[in-house]
């Protein structure tokens, strides 16, 4: 059932998320935890309403995260004459934060990270240039983005 996902699991990440490649991702992502959590299956229900809960689950989270940069997109920032020697410092320890995460992100991640944030290449070229598929980059973007959420966390 994980090499085909049934349609059903698409209909559900696409009502949440209303845009379809949202929605491929979604499943993706439900292909990928069940895989690694397939023992977390205990059989009280049939196997693709188990799946199918695993992808409402991923694209719900999908949508928390949506919103959560909406609002940073949302928030006011100091404009350039306002910023403080605070927000300055601040600003540089993220920064060098985020470098060091990124030297530390394992090479297939940090050479797609590298394409598209620091060579400033859009996911088609940055795939092209890494001679990977679109789909591959865009997983590996999708990967590091967490790897990188969790370590600046931390």
């Amino acid at each position: 059932m994980l090499e085909r996902p049934p349609a059903v699991a698409y209909f559900v990440a696409y009502q949440v998320l209303r845009n379809h490649e949202d929605a491929r991702e979604a499943v993706a992502d439900a292909v990928a935890l069940a895989w690694q959590h397939g023992g977390g299956y205990r059989g009280e229900a049939m196997l693709q309403t188990w799946f199918v809960g695993i992808v409402k689950n991923c694209a719900l989270m999908e949508m928390r995260r949506r919103r959560q940069m909406q609002r940073w997109i949302d928030e006011p920032h100091p404009q350039r004459d306002e910023r403080t020697p605070l927000w300055l410092v601040f600003t540089a320890e993220r920064q060098r934060r985020m470098a060091q995460a990124v030297r530390h992100l394992p090479p297939l991640y940090r050479a797609a990270v590298e394409c598209v944030y620091y060579d400033d290449l859009p996911l088609e070229a940055a795939a092209r240039q890494l001679g990977i598929s679109y789909g591959a980059c865009r997983s590996r973007m999708h990967v590091a983005r967490r790897i990188l959420a969790e370590r600046i966390r931390t």
